[in-house]
């Protein structure tokens, strides 16, 4: 990927990872210090950059986000019981399952777009969620939740002690280890679970930052802006969807007709196309036969657009 960051980004990325690295020390003055919280903090920090991927770039608003996030969950526990403990697996798990998940909702969701979009994805959630405290309860094991238990089979882990339950850990390194620190009359916990949390948060949104400033990223935001017209330039913005380039192709249809909105190369241009099959002025212009040459005409057509169009 091209270097696309600027030097307010570099800064912005700098400032956000002395912040989450220094939880501890401004999170302890405000009663919020402890390790578990914090580990929450990162997490939904990064559900928060994966939903400001798909609302602030292309403005689809989703309401069963929260979805992804529980069917991986699962997914992790469910590793956690039967594999190892070590996270790595189950993130990795985590990530499959909920992808595959998110294909099959994305799959019927973005047939539809706008309000119709956002009553799919509420719809997706709702059921969702009574699937997990009904039909799957036998996996999600309902409102008691999934648990770790003695008996669990954990394939991969060494034998642990006589009715003590194993906490997660990352190559041996148990997530739950905290270093204590009495900092001016304060305990401040330096938590490794939480680091490794923070680690991911952070180049997560290093990663984002980079998708935003990338040639993909700003077709997502043309999605946003314009899609009609981002349609006319040939990307197809609603491939799921049964008429996906039937649009499309009726305006090249439309474009052919008009000579002198072709190039050289006879294509259609397709920032020329923003007036075709609309009835305007420069549907009509292009049209008409009162010009000497198509490339004339084009030429023409450019100008005028530039001049007289509202931007």
């Amino acid at each position: 990927m091209i270097n696309t960051l600027r030097n307010n980004d570099r800064l912005l990325l700098l400032v956000f990872a002395i912040l989450v690295l220094a939880a501890p020390l401004w999170l302890a003055p405000l009663g919020a210090g402890y390790p578990d919280l914090m580990q929450r903090f990162a997490i939904f920090g990064i559900f928060a950059i994966g939903y400001n991927i798909l609302f602030g770039l292309t403005g689809y608003l989703s309401f069963g986000h929260a979805a992804f996030l529980g069917v991986g969950s699962y997914s992790a526990v469910w590793m956690f019981k039967l594999l190892s403990m070590n996270i790595f697996p189950a993130m990795m798990l985590a990530v499959i399952c909920s992808g595959l998940f998110a294909l099959l909702i994305g799959y019927v969701s973005l047939r539809r777009s706008g309000i119709y979009f956002a009553i799919l994805t509420l719809a997706f959630a709702q059921m969702s969620y009574n699937l997990a405290y009904s039909v799957l309860t036998p996996i999600t094991n309902g409102e008691t939740g999934l648990q770790l238990s003695l008996d669990d089979p954990r394939v991969l882990d060494a034998a642990q002690a006589e009715g003590v339950l194993p906490s997660p850990q990352l190559f041996g390194l148990g997530m739950d280890a905290t270093a204590i620190v009495p900092i001016l009359g304060m305990e401040l916990q330096f938590n490794y679970g939480f680091y490794v949390c923070a680690v991911l948060l952070i180049a997560l949104f290093y990663l984002s930052m980079r998708l935003f400033r990338s040639p993909f990223g700003m077709m997502l935001r043309a999605v946003k802006s314009n899609q009609t017209r981002l349609n006319y330039t040939g990307v197809n913005t609603r491939p799921l969807h049964p008429d996906g380039f039937r649009h499309f192709r009726h305006v090249r249809r439309s474009c052919r007709r008009t000579d002198g909105l072709h190039g050289p190369s006879g294509r259609c241009r397709p920032h020329a196309m923003d007036g075709v099959g609309r009835g305007g002025a420069d549907d009509d212009y292009g049209r008409r036969r009162y010009i000497a040459r198509p490339g004339a005409g084009r030429r023409h057509h450019q100008i005028l657009r530039e001049y007289f169009q509202p931007h």
